[in-house]
């Protein structure tokens, strides 16, 4: 189980937490093993990292049963939720570092097996789905391992680590940027929503009221506020015309929330999403 420690600043331990992300008999190696990659959000809700997690119960003459996956913590190191990342050309997938998107996604990159690939996947940063995967080949290698990298503007990356090479003998130290070759099969993209919507404070105090801004024109309808599985945990009736309504948290704890907005039938305005974060 991985053992989580946060410090401030000056180094001084604020607080730690030995956490299971997945059932007895699985052995976990985290990313922050590889030279400290745990990611804080911009939002300051938590910190995400990844790595993989192996079947201990394996048998030396059986393939062992892997595979990768990203975690999101809270302010109090309390899982939000642990995704498992499918396995690329039947090896699984070692995640690396995770970086945060300017709109708000979370992207992963890392290698499966010795492949020269590298592998980057797309996920939702409120409930950890898979919005999309790329692949990006390696040409003049025949082998990677990727330790770290680096998304840039233009969609290539800058990725260093260890490679095999033809007609050379063991690993060389390697780094190399890269363009797209080819998507991936993908998960089916989110539709986007004509508008958002927008939750103040961010955060928010757990039982504090949020003023939620809905879309410009919105009639009648229905507020929702659902956990990181998906789950409806708040609902709240919305009235014609206010260009915000408040938004009760009592009862909730703290934690990454989804917010959806429904107009009802026949009513003016369009549905909406957008995020509610709650803190301590």
């Amino acid at each position: 189980m991985p053992w989580l420690v946060e410090t401030n600043v000056q180094g001084a331990v604020r607080r730690t937490a030995l956490v299971r992300l997945f059932g007895r008999g699985t052995r976990t190696y985290l990313s922050a093993g590889f030279n400290g990659k745990t990611l804080p959000l911009r939002d300051r809700s938590g910190y995400v990292f990844g790595g993989f997690a192996d079947s201990a119960f394996a048998s030396s003459s059986q393939r062992p049963l892997e595979w990768g996956f990203v975690t999101r913590l809270d302010t109090a190191l309390r899982v939000v939720w642990t995704v498992r990342l499918p396995a690329q050309g039947g090896a699984a997938f070692h995640a690396v570092r995770v970086h945060e998107t300017a709109p708000g996604t979370l992207q992963v990159a890392g290698f499966a097996g010795n492949a020269p690939a590298v592998y980057v996947f797309t996920l939702d940063a409120a409930t950890g789905a898979v919005r999309g995967q790329q692949t990006y080949r390696l040409a003049g290698l025949t082998g990677a391992y990727v330790t770290d990298w680096l998304p840039q503007a233009d969609s290539s990356i800058v990725v260093v680590g260890q490679a095999e090479r033809p007609r050379a003998r063991g690993l060389s130290a390697w780094i190399g940027r890269y363009t797209l070759a080819r998507p991936l099969a993908a998960a089916a993209p989110a539709a986007t929503p004509a508008a958002g919507l927008r939750a103040y404070p961010v955060p928010a105090a757990a039982g504090q009221a949020v003023r939620v801004e809905l879309p410009a024109g919105a009639g009648p309808g229905v507020l929702e506020v659902r956990d990181a599985l998906g789950r409806r945990v708040r609902r709240q009736a919305v009235g014609a015309g206010p260009a915000a309504v408040l938004l009760a948290t009592a009862g909730l704890g703290p934690g990454v929330y989804g917010l959806r907005y429904a107009p009802a039938a026949g009513a003016a305005g369009v549905p909406a999403t957008g995020r509610l974060v709650l803190v301590e």
